[in-house]
């Protein structure tokens, strides 16, 4: 049976801001287990890096428009 890897999210601009990368949006915790992980598992972390993205990307934009009306 074949493995298949699933490809660490990193993208080398590691800060953390409230315990979550800005880089890749993985908690510490997930960046910390990642090797150890099983692919289901990688996927799982994967499906919430995309959400904490969005999440972010629209908390800025709701900054940002604030911003904008002072």
């Amino acid at each position: 049976m074949d493995k298949y890897f699933v490809t660490s999210p990193c993208i080398r601009e590691c800060t953390l801001d409230d315990d979550i990368c800005v880089g890749c949006f993985r908690s510490r915790r997930e960046i910390i287990d990642w090797l150890g992980m099983d692919e289901s598992k990688q996927r799982e972390t994967l499906e919430h890096c995309e959400i904490r993205k969005a999440q972010r990307k629209k908390s800025l934009m709701e900054k940002l428009k604030q911003l904008a009306l002072k």
